[in-house]
Order: C-alpha cells, then sequence, then structure tokens
C-alpha cells in the first residue's frame, strides 16, 4: 500500500541525483546521476550555489527558489545528492519528501542504468527498479514505484558482461566527450521540462 504524502503547498520540487558518497567515486559510472547535476552547476557559472550538509536527510542539498508569471505560482526546487551508500538512498529521498512536505511525483531520480548505452538518457514516469540498488531501497522506503527518473545509460558500446564489470569503473576519454557534449545537455533539457510541468 502506498503511503500517503501530502502535496507540498509552496510546489516544492526534488531532484535526487544517486551515487556513492566519497571522492574514488565521484567519476564512475554508479554515480552519472549526480556528473549530471555537476555539469548542470557548472555551466550555470554561480559560485554563490553551495552544497550544503543537510543530517537529517542524510544529504547535501542547494535550494533554488523559482519565479513564475501568474497564474503558475513560485515555488522551490531543491537539489541533493545523497551521502549514504546506493544501497540506503530510500533514507534520504523518505527524509527529503518529509521535510518539504513534497509527494513521490514531486521527487526526480536522476540514477545511471546498466541496460542502456552510454549516449542514452530516458524519462520514465513510473517503472520498476529493473536491479539498480538504489532505486530498489527507494521504492521500499516509499511504497510506491510512482515517481519521475531520469535514467542515464552507462553501459560501454558493445558490452555484454554484467553490470558489476564495469558500474564502477570510469567512463573512457571517447565516453566522456559524449556524456559531457550530448548525454547532459539531454538531461538537463529533460529536467528542465520536468521542472516547468
Amino acid at each position: 500500500m502506498a503511503r500517503n504524502y501530502r502535496r507540498s503547498p509552496t510546489g516544492t520540487k526534488i531532484i535526487l541525483a544517486l551515487g556513492n558518497p566519497g571522492a574514488p567515486y565521484q567519476t564512475t559510472r554508479h554515480n552519472a546521476g549526480q556528473l549530471i547535476l555537476d555539469t548542470y552547476f557548472s555551466s550555470m557559472s554561480a559560485p554563490l550555489l553551495k552544497w550544503k550538509q543537510n543530517k537529517k536527510c542524510h544529504a547535501e542539498t542547494i535550494q533554488i527558489t523559482i519565479k513564475k508569471t501568474p497564474p503558475a505560482r513560485a515555488g522551490e526546487v531543491v537539489y541533493a545528492r545523497p551521502l549514504t551508500y546506493m544501497n540506503e538512498s530510500g533514507t534520504v529521498a523518505r527524509e527529503l519528501l518529509k521535510k518539504y512536505g513534497a509527494s513521490p511525483n514531486h521527487l526526480l531520480v536522476i540514477h545511471d542504468d546498466s541496460d542502456l548505452i552510454t549516449g542514452n538518457v530516458k524519462f520514465t514516469a513510473s517503472s520498476r527498479a529493473a536491479g539498480h540498488h538504489g532505486v530498489e531501497s527507494i521504492i521500499r522506503a516509499l511504497k510506491t514505484q510512482n515517481f519521475p527518473r531520469l535514467r542515464i545509460g552507462i553501459r560501454p558500446p558493445m558490452s555484454k558482461g554484467k553490470s558489476e564489470t564495469f558500474v564502477l569503473k570510469r567512463f573512457s576519454a571517447e565516453e566522456r566527450i559524449v556524456f559531457e557534449k550530448s548525454v547532459a545537455p539531454k538531461a538537463i533539457r529533460l529536467m528542465a521540462s520536468w521542472l516547468a510541468c
């Protein structure tokens, strides 16, 4: 049975980029979701935007006010990256929704997808975890799979191996170019479209 969440009266939306904490993991394929936000904030050239530690939510967050013209209402966007490991992402998602009074459909999760070749990005409104431990954790914690996701392809071209063989490895130089020139801009456009809804 789905947990009952109240809708945020201020229209707060939360973007949660999954990954593992710590320098050794920062540029690995498994942290592709967080690499998207890194690229996004770098492109904004906004030095005043700093990640702040939110111990209660077990995450680092950046909160931005979005100004809209009538009849749309202004709202807050909370960008978050977990301070927990991937398989504990559900705790972060649950605490963020609780803190900001948001419902799961106001939570966009950005995560790596080992079934998609590097270069592919897919928006999913609702789906199963498909073996992704971070998403599995969120589904368990929220008691629903009905939350939107941006799935970032990380599988090396021509690879037929199990995801365990490459998820914690870094992108090749060629893949990094594809990520920066194609993947990140595509993901950022989809993120912006979701925020505009």
